[in-house]
């Protein structure tokens, strides 16, 4: 029996609600399963953890929307983001990790200079599903540490922390220059590792940074590597060695100062001029 056109529109209108609907419960499903699994953000203070989920954080007043498009994380157009100071006090040193073993160290002075740059933290909010990926596809959410400001351009690429999955407030934190070896006459040079190479290299046990090799032990690197290996590796990591698991980018000059690269160079030379190589 053949349908009338009025029974015939009738069922390609349900069909269609029917597929519209599909797509619609299969897109939600997917939003749900990502706020389920994105792990929320570990805040310590004063030795107690107090995680925070995505809409925790994003319900928190004080937060913007930020252009990061043009930044030295290049997480989007419009970005949520809530100041750092809303979260914890940046009177005390705090510690960021990420998911992937970086980690960093940020004292008081370093965000009062900071701010005298005209630079303030934020912790950025990855809102949709994987929004932020790198041109091979990793996500570098749910959480950034990120900078915003006429001098957040001057913030050191090693300031910035995506993945992160905690910040901890340590009030009885030293300096983290102080931690390492002594340095004696090339404090500069101690002061500069520990902003550029600490947050992924040890030295000698020092530091928590496992994304890369202990630079002090078992025998000191500038005793098996070249002072004009040194810098070739230090600005351009891919130009001496290559392999599929490098994570290392490199430092342009204007990173990394050739003035601090040399107190670099000192510093380890000075602390590896003992070291005996087997």
């Amino acid at each position: 029996m053949a349908l009338s056109p009025l029974a015939v529109r009738q069922r390609l209108c349900f069909a269609i609600a029917m597929i519209a609907r599909s797509f619609f419960t299969v897109a939600l499903f997917a939003c749900t399963v990502h706020v389920a699994q994105a792990a929320p953000l570990s805040i310590v203070r004063d030795g107690q953890d107090t995680p925070r989920t995505a809409d925790a954080l994003a319900g928190l007043p004080g937060h913007a929307t930020l252009d990061l498009s043009a930044t030295t994380e290049p997480l989007g157009h419009a970005v949520m983001a809530l100041p750092l100071d809303a979260l914890l006090s940046l009177d005390k040193p705090l510690k960021f990790t990420a998911s992937d073993g970086f980690s960093v160290n940020l004292t008081p002075a370093l965000f009062q200079d900071a701010a005298r740059r005209g630079a303030r933290p934020w912790i950025a909010i990855e809102q949709s599903p994987h929004s932020w990926q790198t041109r091979d596809g990793q996500d570098l959410g749910p959480y950034a540490l990120v900078w915003s400001g006429p001098g957040a351009s001057a913030i050191p690429r090693e300031r910035w922390v995506d993945r992160l999955v905690a910040v901890v407030s340590q009030p009885d934190a030293a300096d983290p220059a102080m931690l390492l070896p002594k340095a004696g006459a090339h404090h500069a040079g101690a002061v500069a590792f520990v902003t550029n190479c600490l947050p992924c290299h040890r030295l000698k046990g020092q530091g928590d940074g496992d994304k890369g090799p202990d630079l002090g032990k078992p025998v000191n690197v500038t005793r098996y590597i070249t002072r004009a290996g040194f810098t070739a590796i230090v600005r351009n990591p891919g130009s001496v060695r290559s392999w599929p698991a490098q994570r290392m980018e490199g430092f342009p000059e204007e990173a990394l100062s050739r003035k601090d690269l040399d107190a670099i160079w000192a510093y380890l030379k000075a602390l590896g001029s003992s070291t005996p190589l087997h």
